[in-house]
Order: structure tokens, then sequence, then C-alpha cells
């Protein structure tokens, strides 16, 4: 029996680290869906509006991510399905991996947050694993959850926050070029 005040550990929370070796599949994943120019009918949504050549994992091609987000909101009614989860799955994973690539101060590393290990299997690069969402967590224990924003934007269009907003802040002011300053966000 664990003390009453005592830490859960992550397994306990539900946080589990995620195998790099499965890190690597769910990237080659994303890098597939997002970075080929390939259709096939689990590829994400719209992707005649997405500029690829503009997506390097810098913090200038979240611009693009923003302003692709923002037309995939307009275009609301013909995105569903799978299409519609590959592209909040994989645009997630992009955006997650920006800030794990700029983060200096900080060391992310993905993390599963839901199911327990075991229960729903491996993530398969055709389909994402709705029992669990990918995150970040930051070796100072903070998280930071891609996929919320990308929905948001999704859901809301200009009323959410932007994508850069939220990888300023999840990066912090060490982690930013003298130049950046944080956006503003879209809501007052």
């Amino acid at each position: 029996m664990k003390p009453p005040n005592s830490t859960p550990s992550p397994e306990d929370s539900g946080v589990v680290p995620i195998p790099d070796v499965t890190v690597a599949a769910f990237l080659e994943g994303m890098q597939q869906q997002l970075l080929t120019a390939s259709a096939s009918s689990g590829d994400i949504a719209l992707t005649d509006h997405l500029d690829r050549q503009k997506l390097d994992f810098s913090l200038d091609s979240l611009h693009e991510i923003d302003r692709y987000l923002s037309t995939v909101h307009e275009h609301a009614e013909e995105v569903s399905g799978l299409p519609l989860l590959s592209t909040i799955w994989t645009i997630a994973v992009y955006v997650g991996e920006v800030i794990r690539r700029q983060a200096r101060s900080k060391q992310y590393a993905w993390v599963s947050v839901g199911e327990p290990p075991g229960i729903s299997g491996e993530t398969t690069i055709s389909y994402p694993d709705l029992g669990a969402v990918r995150a970040l967590r930051a070796k100072d224990g903070d998280m930071c959850m891609p996929s919320r924003i990308v929905l948001r934007i999704i859901l809301r269009g200009a009323r959410a926050r932007t994508v850069l907003s939220f990888v300023h802040a999840a990066l912090g002011p060490a982690d930013l070029p003298a130049k950046a300053r944080r956006p503003r966000d879209r809501t007052s």
C-alpha cells in the first residue's frame, strides 16, 4: 500500500514513456503522410491546400501549419472520418516534433497518456491509436499535448490560439530565438 501523500508514478497516472522504436515508427508514419505527396484513403485532409515544401521542422514552418489548419476549419463540412483523424494525429506529431527538436532548455520525450500499456496494443502507422493520446513530457514534468491545439483550430478557426503561440509557450523564452516575440493569441 502506498503512503497517502505519495506522488503517483508515471505508470500509475496513465503516463507511459514511448519506447524509441515506437517513436521512430510513428514519426515515420507522420513523415509518410505529411511530407510526401502520395494520397491514399488514410491520408490527411485537403492535401492540395498544404505547401509541404515549407515543412522543415522550424518555427517558421508553423505559419504554414496554422494556415493549413485554418483551411481545414473553413472546409469542415468536407472533412470527416479517417482523413480528419489522420490530420489531427499527423499534424500533432509534426507540431510535437518541432517542439522536441527546438527545445534546448527542456528535454521533451514522447509519452502515451491514456490506456495502460498492453491494452490497446502497438501504434500502427496506418491508423492512429485512439485509446491513448501522444504527448510530450519534459524532464521537469511539464506536459504538452499538441493534439489539443490542432483540434481547437480545426473546430474554432480564427477564434483559437495559433499553433505558433502554443509552441512558443511550450518552448519558453530560453528556447526562442532573440528575434522571436511571443505572438498574440487570436483570442483576446
